[in-house]
């Protein structure tokens, strides 16, 4: 499933933050990708959105349409941001 990798991705990444204390995955890789999903975001969403697959595939569900688990995918995402934010005291890429 396209995006909940990264999800898995950002949880370890903040162990290896926290747990760890290795500062320069944070500073290397967790405000990297951060930084990297705030453009993404800029750039292609007026209203927020940011996920690995269109927003559409969520009126998919709603309209019980087949469709390959998008929220899913969507918590796995939110929940990487969440932990970053939370854990590593990461707010924005900026």
């Amino acid at each position: 499933m396209r995006g909940h990798s990264l999800g898995h991705y950002r949880f370890r990444l903040r162990i290896n933050v926290c747990i760890y204390r290795r500062s320069r995955i944070k500073t290397g890789r967790t405000d990297y990708i951060v930084a990297e999903l705030e453009k993404c975001q800029n750039a292609l969403s007026k209203t927020g959105y940011l996920s690995a697959f269109p927003e559409e595939f969520i009126d998919r569900v709603i309209a019980a349409r087949p469709v390959w688990a998008p929220w899913y995918t969507l918590h796995k995402i939110m929940a990487g941001l969440l932990d970053t934010y939370t854990y590593c005291g990461n707010f924005t890429g900026s």
